[in-house]
């Protein structure tokens, strides 16, 4: 959200240099192409960590270490995921239901 604020705010003041006269168009291609850049690297550095992440948690589940997911390994691995996500879903709907009473 940070990065999108700012990536507006960056176009934003693109376009007044430009509506001022202060600049021309290229800025503002310029300023796009920039943001296109970080936004690519962005997402190149979210699916490395989201590949770690799920290697991590694939080697703690596969105990047998033969890359495939029996029925043991797999249960074991959706128990652990549904206990975790009871109280956090809880709090979020929690939350949510508080956001509405206030309004």
């Amino acid at each position: 959200k940070d990065k999108a604020r700012e990536w507006k705010r960056r176009m934003d003041e693109a376009y007044q240099r430009v509506d001022y006269g202060e600049e021309d168009e290229k800025l503002i291609d310029q300023v796009d192409e920039e943001i296109e850049k970080e936004s690519l690297s962005l997402k190149t550095e979210y699916k490395r960590q989201l590949r770690a992440r799920l290697q991590m948690i694939w080697d703690e589940y596969d105990i047998d270490g033969n890359g495939i997911l029996d029925k043991k390994e797999l249960f074991s691995l959706m128990r652990d995921y549904f206990k975790r996500a009871v109280p956090v879903y809880a709090g979020v709907i929690e939350k949510r239901r508080m956001q509405r009473l206030i309004g």
